[in-house]
């Protein structure tokens, strides 16, 4: 029994020393007025109070250990019963405030909020440069926060004018806008605005997917777009980069070899990329506009309506193949003193073309000649020949446009062709295989015989007529 009274009497004891020590505590402590604890100085809550706790805070380079103790780790209330948060609706931030991979992370709070910076601004101030807490957002993040007159093309804060200022780095883009600046984190495409910037890696690269002339040729080659950044010129514009730089011919991008391929391509390529022959964009383009050993070069004219400017009404349509209108002197050329008029045609059916002069559809009368001792008729005609647009070079094999010779022409072997057909500058226009040396004499309109020149079907004055008709 003594010692149960022993140990009692040690209970109570202690008893009597805790209360003791709590008492003490709660001596140590400010009397409550009006119903709160009056821990912090005067002015604690008055932003213009050296007393500020935002200051206070500042000052400790914002350590908030000293608030755990009363506030709890939380800061939503501890023994205090104040929740930092009853004021505060994001600070004192979250330990995964700054971890991109955490569910806390900041940029998760703002998406939620679709952006809303108000909440920041309390602190960090309204340009976000540091405001109260001296902690400015771009301090991480160089453009964000965006300033004011982000997307104002007449303001200092435009964006273009930030990137450029960057020589158009998007790295600072991409961990908002995502990788491909197609929205990212934020859910907001760069291409909500621009059609075709930010440019891919593939932009100046023309064996890829990416190349800006696949764009332009999906986007039916307007190349409006790209004035709005590289200028009216393609100079360099807002952006200082010219399109001239690569593009050096006349008009820069709007030359019709941009698109239309040069008359010396190899291989030459259609406006869908194809390269062979066999392509209705391919075809028999680059015999025509390079040359070949029958005849010289000739115009676009020849076959189309040659536009003034790129976006003439009706030159970049819908149409699957481009229309054909025999505008040139050399395919409607009329022969037989100007009554024998060709009507030229092409059928993008049969991939044929028809009835021109230049493969054969031709007359030319005995009586309108000067020299009708080698006609074997009253007239001499050609083959009218319709060669296929997309076949091989046997299509314009010599002989088929007329026969060797014409129909009407005195019977003559290929070795004597060049003993009537010759210029005064070089006797052997065509050799003893019947080949033609000149070809700027041959299929130009003109008749040339013992070194004189003169139009189809025309008589005397005009054998005195040199050069070629266009």
């Amino acid at each position: 029994m003594g010692r149960i009274h022993l140990v009692s009497g040690t209970v109570v004891l202690a008893g009597i020393l805790l209360n003791a020590g709590c008492t003490k505590l709660s001596n140590d402590l400010p009397v409550p007025t009006s119903g709160l604890a009056q821990i912090h100085p005067a002015g604690w809550n008055d932003t213009t109070s050296g007393s500020f706790h935002g200051k206070v805070l500042k000052s400790q380079s914002y350590n908030l250990n000293t608030c755990i103790s009363c506030h709890a780790k939380s800061f939503e209330g501890g023994i205090s019963n104040v929740s930092c948060y009853k004021c505060h609706t994001l600070f004192p931030h979250s330990p995964a405030w700054g971890d991109t991979s955490a569910v806390g992370y900041h940029g998760n709070f703002l998406l939620a909020r679709q952006g809303q910076l108000s909440d920041c601004a309390t602190c960090h101030g309204t340009s976000f440069t540091g405001g109260t807490s001296g902690v400015s957002c771009f301090g991480c993040h160089i453009s964000y926060p965006h300033v004011t007159g982000w997307t104002d093309t007449s303001s200092v804060g435009f964006h273009g004018k930030f990137l450029k200022a960057l020589k158009w780095k998007l790295n600072n883009c991409t961990p908002c806008h995502g990788p491909a600046l197609n929205g990212g984190k934020t859910g907001v495409s760069c291409f909500t605005c621009h059609a075709s910037y930010p440019h891919a890696g593939e932009w100046a690269d023309s064996t890829m997917a990416g190349f800006h002339g696949n764009f332009i040729r999906t986007s039916t080659w307007n190349m409006l777009q790209c004035k709005s950044c590289h200028g009216s010129s393609y100079t360099g514009g807002r952006v200082t980069i010219s399109c001239l730089t690569c593009h050096t011919k006349t008009n820069g991008p709007e030359n019709c070899t941009t698109c239309h391929g040069g008359a010396n391509a190899a291989p030459p390529v259609d406006l869908n990329r194809n390269s062979v022959r066999t392509a209705h964009g391919v075809g028999a383009h680059q015999i025509h506009l390079s040359g070949s050993y029958l005849a010289d070069t000739l115009q676009c004219i020849e076959c189309h309506t040659v536009p003034s400017s790129v976006y003439q009404p009706g030159h970049i349509s819908a149409a699957v193949h481009a229309p054909i209108h025999f505008d040139g002197p050399v395919g409607a050329l009329a022969t037989a003193g100007g009554t024998f008029v060709p009507t030229p045609a092409y059928n993008s059916d049969s991939l044929r073309c028809s009835s021109t002069f230049c493969h054969g559809n031709w007359r030319l009368e005995k009586s309108a000649s000067q020299d009708t001792f080698y006609y074997s008729d009253t007239v001499m005609v050609g083959n009218n020949y319709s060669p296929l647009w997309t076949g091989t070079s046997s299509e314009a094999v010599c002989g088929s446009c007329h026969g060797l010779p014409p129909a009407g022409h005195k019977s003559k072997p290929l070795s004597k062709c060049g003993s009537c057909h010759w210029n005064k500058t070089a006797w052997d226009e065509i050799d003893v295989k019947g080949n033609i040396l000149d070809r700027t004499k041959h299929m130009n309109g003109m008749e040339n015989v013992f070194g004189s020149e003169y139009r189809f079907g025309f008589p005397p004055p005009f054998s005195t007529v040199k050069g070629r008709q266009e």
